[in-house]
């Protein structure tokens, strides 16, 4: 089951980040991964329901604000952009796990999903994410993207 909500979300994260942000993410192996400068962010969300889990995401901050410029319709290096980054990735999150909810249960089941949370941690911090047992990786043009599922039992 778990190999097939990875297969969703996939799906679901490469098509919100086109959809929503303009983004287009494309798959690769961790270790394919091109180095990371500067500092990164994350953002968690639990659900519950029918099934039950956690999605983290973690980007650089440079790519959260243009997923914030992308949503406001201005420049990626606007004045006051990067104060809207955490905000913006949460809301990313947020809608990718609706999307991977609806996809992977239907429409009919309810789920209780906590507000999403998101840290700021060292661009160092990436090879400790690269190393997550089942995390999935993403390069969109030059930045790095990686989520991970966590099911629970």
């Amino acid at each position: 089951m778990e190999k097939e909500m990875r297969r969703i979300l996939d799906e679901t994260l490469c098509e919100v980040l086109e959809k929503q942000a303009f983004l287009f993410a494309e798959e690769t192996e961790p270790g394919d991964v091109p180095p990371q400068t500067g500092k990164m962010l994350s953002a968690r969300i639990t659900f519950a329901g029918t099934f039950s889990g956690t999605i983290s995401l973690y980007v650089t901050e440079t790519m959260c604000c243009e997923i914030a410029a992308n949503f406001l319709g201005v420049d990626a290096d606007a004045p006051g952009i990067a104060t809207k980054a955490p905000d913006a990735l949460k809301e990313i999150l947020n809608v990718i796990c609706g999307n991977f909810l609806t996809a992977a249960a239907g429409d009919g089941p309810v789920f209780d999903l906590t507000v999403p949370q998101a840290s700021e941690h060292a661009g160092a911090e990436w090879s400790r994410v690269l190393a997550i047992p089942g995390i999935m990786t993403y390069v969109v043009d030059e930045y790095a993207v990686a989520c991970h599922l966590e099911m629970q039992q």
